[in-house]
């Protein structure tokens, strides 16, 4: 089934080119998981062509964005990274991130906190100059011109999982672009997503659009065989964080170090308690237990004006849970306990992330069945019956 969605003939396009898929995020048909990927990592294309980037909703979000700016931005990250210490004390892993935040101001968001930086959640596109100037403040508005190679900042913002154009942005390659080799980014998850554009010379030869289509379903596939051999021991209670044995129910997993590429699954996804008896989640990654969830709560919300800025619904507790730290994977795990719910109302542990996972505990005074979920990964829901 995967093979006949993906391979779809190049379409031709308004200028005469034609049309190039890249899949931004992947959503698996055995278990929910979210890919901080593009699928293919490398397109070919030539100039005149249109780069359609498709994205897969997971609940995570992202951008597609090129330019110097970008480039420059990630070769001095490599270079902080390879003159970093193995075992760095305190104050060097301080002036590190230190450091981080001043390449990355302006032009990469934090996907849980950082709402600050408007040239990368809107659209944005500069010819020259550097997009940390717009950080308080949202990039010129134009129409969206072709990419030429010249840009140093051309980025979609965020891009919306409803409305028109919901999951795409289309990147419309300028007649006259150079050939040669254009990264891309996410300027969510900067550092583990990003791809290569290959412009070839008019009339060279290149991959076909299902040669692509193939090689993208063979990196989905070394992403997805590991995730699938770790969604089995979560089900077959083998699930270790830190290399213990993980005991009761685990909300969301990954493989091995690889936690860019995650299972957003409860496991078990249905649980019996009995009245007033405490139940404990091992959460691993970033996730919410969440009950008596509202029908849709977007992650992100944007505004008529194209303003993006993240729900607080999601990321606060309610209902008298106590409100999670801030999401951190560097100092260590968490362990809250939500209390007490009386089965009426929303309740929520707000966002939770710790290293190497969290821990949180709640109970139900009231019997009856109540269905839970992740705020933040829309398939990630699962089922609670209280007996007395």
């Amino acid at each position: 089934m995967l093979a006949v969605l993906w391979f779809a003939a190049a379409a031709c396009t308004g200028s005469g080119g034609e049309e190039r898929v890249v899949r931004v995020d992947f959503k698996h048909d055995e278990f929910a998981s979210h890919y901080w990927r593009y699928f293919p990592a490398s397109v070919y294309a030539h100039p005149g062509d249109t780069v359609v980037f498709r994205q897969e909703w997971t609940g995570e979000p992202h951008t597609v964005s090129f330019g110097s700016a970008l480039d420059d931005v990630s070769k001095e990250l490599r270079e902080l990274e390879e003159s970093f210490p193995e075992e760095p004390t305190p104050e060097q892993e301080a002036a590190g991130f230190q450091r981080y935040q001043e390449l990355t101001e302006g032009v990469v968001l934090d996907p849980y906190l950082d709402a600050s930086a408007p040239s990368a959640a809107k659209p944005c596109y500069l010819e020259t100059g550097d997009p940390s100037r717009y950080r308080d403040a949202s990039c010129p508005q134009q129409q969206q011109p072709s990419f030429d190679g010249k840009h140093s900042f051309y980025s979609s913002g965020f891009i919306a999982p409803l409305g028109p154009e919901g999951n795409v942005f289309r990147v419309p390659l300028d007649d006259e672009i150079e050939p040669g080799t254009y990264s891309f980014y996410c300027a969510i998850h900067f550092q583990s997503m990003r791809g290569s554009l290959i412009v070839a010379e008019p009339g060279e030869e290149v991959p076909s659009a299902r040669e692509q289509s193939r090689t993208a379903l063979d990196e989905i596939e070394a992403l997805a065989t590991p995730l699938r051999d770790a969604f089995e021991d979560m089900k077959a209670g083998r699930a270790e964080t830190d290399g213990e044995r993980v005991r009761g129910p685990i909300a969301g997993y990954h493989a091995g170090d690889e936690f860019t590429v995650a299972i957003d699954e409860f496991v078990p996804d249905k649980i019996s308690a009995r009245v007033d008896e405490p139940i404990s989640w091992t959460v691993v990654g970033a996730h919410t237990i969440s009950f008596d969830v509202p029908r849709f709560v977007p992650v992100y919300q944007v505004s008529d004006d194209g303003t993006v800025e993240r729900n607080p619904v999601v990321d606060k507790a309610a209902g008298g849970s106590p409100e999670p730290p801030p999401p951190d994977f560097q100092s260590g795990p968490i362990d809250i306990d939500g209390g007490t719910w009386d089965g009426d109302g929303f309740f929520s542990s707000g966002l939770l992330a710790g290293e190497p996972s969290a821990k949180y505990t709640v109970r139900v005074s009231k019997a009856g069945e109540y269905r839970f979920a992740c705020l933040v990964h829309p398939e990630m829901v699962g089922t609670l019956e209280v007996v007395g």
